[in-house]
This record gives C-alpha cells, structure tokens and sequence, in this order.
C-alpha cells in the first residue's frame, strides 16, 4: 500500500508476482498552458520529460492473482540494476490489456 508523503510498506493481501509486458521508456514533452482562454498561448513553455510505461497483454492479466494499483512497484529484474519504477496510473483498454503509467523510484541509500 502507498499513500503520498509516507513510507511504502508491504501488503500482505497482494504478495509480490512476477509477469511479462513490455517497458517502454522516451523523452516527451508537454506543454504549459496555464489558465489560457479562448487561443492558445502565444509563445507557450515547454517542458521537457522523460516518459515511461509498461505494458501488459490480457493472457499475462488472466494469470496474476490480483490486479496492479497506483502505489504498486515494478521492478524491471531483467534490466541491469533492476530499477523500480511505482505506478501512478493504470490504464485498460476495450481489449483488456493494462498500460502502467510509471514514475521512477528514488534509490534509497
């Protein structure tokens, strides 16, 4: 369970499980549009970001014991490092396959 400003701890209810998907990791961008009316900004900020997403198949889905939630980590242990990256967003599709929408996880010394 994960709550904002507080130390993660583990759920008993939902151990750890291991499943396949695909990590998708790039530069973006967003726009700072503010509180603009009617036209766009002229001359509008922009903020460069890193995204990053797993993606995961329903046959994958249909085999974990529960669903993922925003707060859960994913440890990408086929990575050098195995970083982790916590989820702050699931998104499903009319197919029923989940995208993770990740942030990365502080290394704690």
């Amino acid at each position: 369970m994960s709550k904002q400003y507080a130390e993660r701890t583990a759920d008993p209810d939902r151990p750890e499980t291991i499943t396949y998907g695909i990590f998708s990791a790039g530069p973006a961008q967003d726009d700072l549009r503010g509180q603009a009316r009617g036209g766009q900004m002229s001359g509008m900020t922009k903020l460069s970001t890193a995204a990053a997403e797993f993606w995961i198949a329903k046959p994958q889905i249909d085999q974990l014991p529960w669903l993922p939630i925003t707060g859960d980590v994913v440890v990408l242990t086929a990575r050098s490092g195995q970083p982790s990256y916590a989820i702050s967003r699931v998104t499903t599709s009319d197919l029923g396959d989940l995208t993770l929408i990740l942030v990365q996880e502080d290394e704690i010394a």
